[in-house]
């Protein structure tokens, strides 16, 4: 029985370590196919003309009190 309990837990065990490479293989597939395609700097631009737009309307609320 105790046999059984051992095979029980490497397989679990296994599959966690499975699961685990399969995540990081594809975090490394979408993180090269984000670099390549330079979608990291248009969404660093957007960041920067909304932090742009939000200061734009913190001035105009200043002004209007």
């Amino acid at each position: 029985m105790n046999g059984a309990n051992a095979v029980g837990f490497a397989g679990i065990l296994t599959i966690f370590i499975f699961i685990g490479l399969v995540g990081l293989i594809l975090y490394a597939v979408f993180a090269m196919a984000i670099k390549r395609s330079g979608l990291r700097e248009e969404i660093s631009g957007l960041k920067q003309e909304i932090r742009l737009l939000k200061e734009r309307m913190e001035k105009n609320d200043h002004k209007l009190d």
